[in-house]
């Protein structure tokens, strides 16, 4: 073999692992924005519990009357807003009780649900 040959065979060994490296890192940093992405879309899901949690105290735990229409329809869109199918299906549950004691239990297990959501 000719030393061009023997240049060439080795540029194109270094080019092909310099490729592959590359990939190596583009995945790698591929992999890193996803991870993100999660944990961003995470620490929303977190802030939109916790705010609902706060209204819900506030405006339902903490009154001593009967929840206005507005109120309701406050709440409705904050817990719709997190995008949780349990907690919706919980509020639900809850909404739709038909005793006070049925609605105590149901919010037992709302405010059980939206404590474990938060990470």
């Amino acid at each position: 073999m000719t030393n061009k040959k023997i240049v060439l065979m080795l540029l194109i060994v270094l080019l092909t692992l310099g490729c592959l490296y590359l990939g190596f890192l583009l995945y790698n940093a591929r992999q890193t924005i996803i991870q993100l992405k999660e944990q961003q879309m995470s620490v929303q899901t977190n802030k939109r519990v916790v705010t609902f949690m706060r209204m819900f105290a506030r405006d339902v735990l903490n009154v001593d009357h009967e929840v206005d229409f507005e109120t309701r329809l406050a709440l409705e869109n904050t817990v719709r807003s997190i995008g949780d199918p349990d907690i919706l299906k919980q509020w639900n549950a809850f909404v739709n009780s038909e005793t006070e004691s049925q609605a105590q239990e149901e919010v037992k297990k709302l405010l059980g649900i939206l404590v474990e959501k938060v990470e």
